[in-house]
C-alpha cells in the first residue's frame, strides 16, 4: 500500500478522534477536578495539576 499525504492525514484524523473519544469516556468515569483535588490533598500535585516529584 502506497502511503500518500491524504492517507496519512486520514489516519492521523482517525487516531485523533479515537483518542478524543477515549479521553471523554475517561473524564465521564473519573471527573478530572475531584481527581486533582485528591492528589493535592496527598501532596502529589499542585492546584494547577503540576506533578510534584
Amino acid at each position: 500500500v502506497r502511503l500518500t499525504p491524504w492517507v496519512i492525514r486520514s489516519q492521523m484524523l482517525e487516531n485523533s478522534f479515537m483518542i478524543d473519544t477515549a479521553i471523554k469516556r475517561f473524564d465521564t468515569i473519573v471527573p478530572i477536578f475531584p481527581l486533582i483535588g485528591s492528589l493535592v490533598k496527598q501532596n502529589s500535585v499542585t492546584y494547577q495539576g503540576i506533578l510534584l516529584v
